[in-house]
Order: structure tokens, then sequence, then C-alpha cells
């Protein structure tokens, strides 16, 4: 997979690979990262980094990546290196 450009500059770069019986799909960027008190709620319904109008988007993607994953029976991670919190996970509606 290559590259793809993110909206306000950097890199959005997804993977796949095969370990063991799953197939992991990363997707890593090199933007600012996501805020500690965000990641505890990154995969609910309108959540975004910032609440502005100038800030582009529902705030509804990330859940509909989740709901996917679990409906494959999949788990969903966000991690950030700008936040020292743990990541936020979810599988079945769980952190």
């Amino acid at each position: 997979m290559r590259p793809s450009s993110l909206r306000g500059g950097g890199t959005l770069q997804p993977s796949a690979t095969a370990e063991e019986d799953v197939v992991a799909m990363r997707v890593e960027d090199d933007g600012d990262g996501i805020p500690a008190e965000v990641l505890p709620r990154l995969f609910e319904l309108h959540t975004r980094r910032e609440r502005t109008s100038a800030t582009p988007g529902l705030g509804i993607g990330l859940l509909l990546v989740k709901r996917l994953a679990d409906l494959h029976g999949g788990v969903v991670e966000g991690r950030s290196a700008r936040a020292a919190a743990p990541a936020a996970r979810s599988r079945d509606g769980c952190r």
C-alpha cells in the first residue's frame, strides 16, 4: 500500500500483514497526534479532536471502523505518540 496525503499536510501510511490466523491492518500518520483526553472516547459517535466549525468532519469515521471490525470479530486500537495514556481499545463495545 502506498502513502497518501492528509488534509493540512502530512502523510498517511496504511499497511496489512498476516499474523498467525489474523490479518493486522495498520494506519499510521505523522500528524500532531491524539490528545490523551480524547483517546478513551476515540470510537464513540461524534468524537473529534477539535470541536470547531473550522475542523471538517462529523466524527463518525472511527465509529464505523469499530463497528465493521466488531461485525467481523476484530479488534480496533487507537494509539498516539502524543498521549502518555494507554491506547484506546475496542472489542464488542468494550474499551
